[in-house]
């Protein structure tokens, strides 16, 4: 079986398990059936792994957070797989062709872990011999595994990730890096909201614990399949898998004839991170609540902006997420880095005395695999003396007897939540607390270290998400309410003329 007919049957086996094929391609997938058991072999891997899905998470209006006991608590392989071969035989059923897949509780041999670098890892669920249908946690470093078909999957902590066929997966949570040689292509990769099946190629895939996922192309090509559409990427393309389907990732291009002045301002300054929420969300994964697009900053108030501009309306419980892309990303930073952060904001009046509401940070989720204080970063606003005051708070790492300490960093002067949009900015090189700045509406303003006071202590680094809206799992007091627009992070410190140049008002 050649490469383009393996292929064919995975374009004709996903036709037909998302309803779209015809009496055509129907007839041709019959006979690949009938004539090849490597093409039968195909076709019902691909209908357990999307049975596997479809039984997981068939409960969509559920919270996906994962809780504590998750990973001890999935059903054992053997019977979410029964499921999904029950699928698979209904289907081979109609076509007259008999199933052939092995009982699990054999010594067949799917995978083995090849390599592992400074790796803690256990089995789930599934039994203990050999890599059959099994799920893996992976809690430190990372782990290789090799399928029998020719396929590799470097799996980095933390994640959860299932075996389920000599060239086929499930990445429930977390990161993988997926190496696929000629003679394993149709190598499928399945997540909570579609999958990648591999055409030859190198991809990165990374799933958050709510199941959303963002697949990035390092080598060949991928087709990514969600809610019955599908697309191929190339080369240096990414895409995401949400709740609605298919959304582009951050690497595809940019039309810049289509940007704002304000747009084309922050993109040529280079941004590590940049969200304009214009017309979309984004890359950015909806956790929870109310998060939608409403009317952002425009002329001719705002001259910079386009006349149909859009933000981001975070109501009840709203919160957005970035998946961190592992060690040294570009949300990282260290003692000797430079991060500027800015947005535009526009909060409700709700905002009680003495609340501190989040903007945007990275760490400090809550999330089970990292330690709780774990602040990176972060820019939020600080209710003090009837006033939203800009404030920057990160936490320093644990060093020997040094437990580690919250610093935060708070402008003097602020404005009245619910006057309308108002511009926010902060500046600071990693240990070196006289160079913290902070802006409003374009000027610089006073402030002060007011907690935990000035350090030249390295921050915490790990590879927790990044949000915008909230912190500390959602709780309620640093939820914001109201809108944001051109949410902005760089690896540099903006000078005072780059931010003055962002607010020009009209009239």
């Amino acid at each position: 079986m050649t490469t383009v007919d393996r292929e064919e049957v995975i374009i004709l086996t996903e036709a037909l398990m998302d309803g779209s094929i015809d009496a055509e391609q129907f007839a041709v997938l019959e006979a690949w059936l009938k004539k090849d058991p490597a093409a039968r072999a195909l076709y019902l891997e691909h209908c357990s792994v999307d049975a596997l899905l479809r039984w997981r998470w068939q409960g969509e209006a559920e919270q996906l957070v994962v809780p504590a006991n998750k990973v001890v608590s999935f059903p054992a392989s053997r019977s979410v797989i029964k499921v999904a071969l029950a699928v698979a035989a209904v289907i081979a059923l109609l076509l007259s062709l008999p199933m052939f897949l092995k009982d699990q509780s054999g010594v067949q041999v799917f995978a083995t872990v090849t390599a592992q670098q400074d790796a803690q890892w256990r089995v789930v669920s599934g039994e203990d011999d050999g890599l059959g249908m099994k799920t893996l946690l992976v809690t430190k470093g990372s782990l290789q595994v090799d399928f029998v078909s020719g396929a590799q999957a470097v799996l980095f902590a933390p994640s959860l990730f299932e075996v389920s066929g000599e060239n086929a997966a499930v990445l429930e949570w977390g990161k993988g890096s997926f190496l696929v040689p000629k003679q394993a292509v149709g190598y499928t990769v399945g997540t909570p909201w579609g999958k990648v099946i591999d055409l030859g190629t190198a991809f990165d895939l990374t799933v958050s614990n709510d199941g959303l996922a963002e697949v990035s192309v390092t080598e060949g090509r991928v087709r990514v399949v969600s809610k019955g559409e599908q697309r191929e990427l190339g080369l240096g393309d990414s895409l995401s898998m949400t709740r609605s389907g298919l959304g582009d990732g951050e690497q595809r291009g940019v039309d810049m004839g289509a940007v704002s002045d304000y747009g084309k301002m922050i993109r040529a300054a280079k941004p590590v991170a940049y969200w304009p929420f214009d017309g979309e969300v984004g890359d950015l994964i909806t956790e929870k609540g109310v998060v939608k697009l409403v009317p952002g900053p425009r002329p001719p108030e705002f001259k910079l902006f386009a006349a149909n501009n859009t933000a981001a309306f975070f109501g009840d419980g709203g919160i957005l997420r970035k998946q961190d892309l592992g060690g040294d990303s570009g949300f990282d930073f260290d003692n000797g880095d430079e991060i500027s952060i800015e947005a535009w904001v526009n909060p409700e009046r709700q905002v009680k005395e003495g609340g501190i509401v989040y903007i945007v940070g990275k760490g400090r989720t809550n999330n089970l695999s990292f330690l709780k204080d774990n602040q990176n970063f972060s820019l939020r606003l600080w209710r003090k003396n009837g006033q939203m005051k800009a404030s920057f708070l990160f936490r320093s790492a644990p060093d020997g007897d040094w437990e580690g300490d919250y610093h935060r960093w708070t402008a003097l002067r602020g404005f009245v939540a619910g006057d309308g949009w108002h511009h926010i900015a902060v500046s600071y090189r990693y240990g070196d607390p006289d160079s913290i700045r902070t802006y409003q509406d374009g000027e610089l303003v006073v402030g002060e270290w007011d907690m935990g006071g000035a350090t030249t202590r390295r921050p915490v680094v790990d590879d927790d998400e990044l949000w915008l809206g909230s912190a500390q799992g959602g709780r309620t007091g640093n939820k914001f309410t109201g809108m944001v627009d051109e949410v902005a992070i760089y690896r540099q410190i903006l000078t005072e003329q780059e931010i003055a140049a962002r607010v020009q008002r009209g009239k």
